[in-house]
């Protein structure tokens, strides 16, 4: 199991090396995909608020919190992305908190949040605490509320060396499958890349934003 602080480490020289294209982003492309989404959508789905796991400075929840109102939480493991990003939100005094911590122990009671977004984050998850990760977000999430995961999307699960840090991996998976069984429909994908806005043939630079959307009990449950 890759121990936190190694985590902690890899986080912020995430935010170091990217800090600058960060701050000239208004939102993430997958957050983007979401937003064009919800913009269709919104006299069906309610969002009042919403987690974001893996939140870098909270730009993404500004974004939201700025366009709908959205009252925004997110996690976040680099202590130097949350310093950063909390100065920023509270500039411009949004309703946005943002904490540091970690996807497999979210400080946050069941069922709080409209929607929770991956935001290219599990790739970096130790598969270790994968399950745990995925069980913390399903936990937060409320019935009839949406999951949304923007990630590497393969149709074989990949692993490979992490170009920027030898000591953890790059884990490269369709998340759909771990969802699908436990109540959840996925109502709208798109795929892309880093380089492209449309498909991309190389299968190790497939990204996807998924949307699914949590069912209730009553309605993914048939009376016999």
């Amino acid at each position: 199991m890759v121990a936190r602080q190694m985590i902690q480490k890899a986080a912020d020289a995430y935010f170091l090396r990217n800090k600058e294209v960060i701050d000239k982003t208004e939102c993430s492309a997958g957050m983007r995909v979401f937003s064009e989404f919800y913009d269709e959508c919104r006299d069906t789905l309610k969002i009042k608020n919403m987690l974001e796991i893996g939140c870098c400075t909270g730009y993404n929840l500004m974004f939201m919190n700025k366009r709908y109102g959205i009252t925004a939480s997110g996690i976040e493991p680099s202590p130097k992305a949350v310093e950063y990003g909390k100065e920023k939100i509270f500039e411009q005094q949004l309703n946005v908190e943002i904490k540091q911590g970690f996807a497999d122990r979210l400080p946050y009671a069941d069922a709080v949040f409209d929607l929770v977004y991956l935001g290219f984050c599990m790739y970096q998850v130790d598969r270790d605490t994968l399950f745990y990760t995925l069980a913390e977000t399903d936990r937060v999430v409320k019935r009839g509320g949406i999951c949304v995961i923007t990630d590497f999307d393969t149709p074989v699960r990949y692993v490979r060396e992490n170009i920027h840090n030898k000591d953890i991996f790059t884990y490269k998976a369709d998340y759909s499958v771990y969802l699908a069984p436990y109540g959840y429909t996925l109502i709208y994908k798109k795929m892309y890349s880093h380089n492209t806005h449309g498909f991309e043939p190389d299968v190790q630079e497939r990204l996807s934003t998924q949307i699914f959307y949590k069912e209730k009990i009553k309605d993914i449950y048939v009376k016999d």
